[in-house]
């Protein structure tokens, strides 16, 4: 591990002995940013500590939309209380990433299950007037979100 990454994982560290564990402003804000915090070290010091929401923020910091989605997606009916329960976590990841083309293929596999279970708000993730859309030419295709839905 170089320099880098080992200050910004002692700092992760730092930042969870401090945090208020209602209100992860300051670690949100941290991961949020361009660190070099190790990967795998991160990703298993917050799932053991149950910082769900931070570890979804740490994958989207990274563009590991993947590994943020299926974690959405178990969290999603996980009996367990994280705040990332149902459909609407993932429904807004997916919102975000539908503007761009790269991300087709993860937004259709992954929008699979919210439609299958949650058809109504399911469509929300390609039709939510909200989503930032600039360029008509990054939506995804119709006949792919058709595709979906049949």
């Amino acid at each position: 591990m170089n320099l880098h990454a080992l200050v910004d994982t002692a700092l992760l560290l730092v930042f969870l002995e401090i945090d208020d564990p209602r209100d992860s402003r300051a670690l949100l804000a941290f991961l949020r940013q361009d660190t070099e915090c190790d990967m795998a070290l991160t990703e298993e010091i917050l799932t053991k500590r149950g910082k769900f929401k931070e570890l979804i923020a740490f994958f989207k910091k990274r563009e590991q939309h993947e590994s943020a989605l299926k974690l959405l997606q178990k969290l999603a009916e996980s009996p367990q209380e994280s705040g990332l329960r149902g459909p609407e976590p993932t429904i807004d990841y997916l919102q975000e990433l539908v503007p761009d083309r790269e991300y087709q293929d993860i937004v259709i596999k992954y929008a699979e299950w919210v439609v299958k279970e949650h058809p109504r708000r399911g469509l929300l993730i390609f039709t939510q007037p909200e989503a930032k859309r600039d360029n008509q030419d990054s939506y995804i295709p119709a006949r792919l979100v058709l595709k979906l839905l049949k």
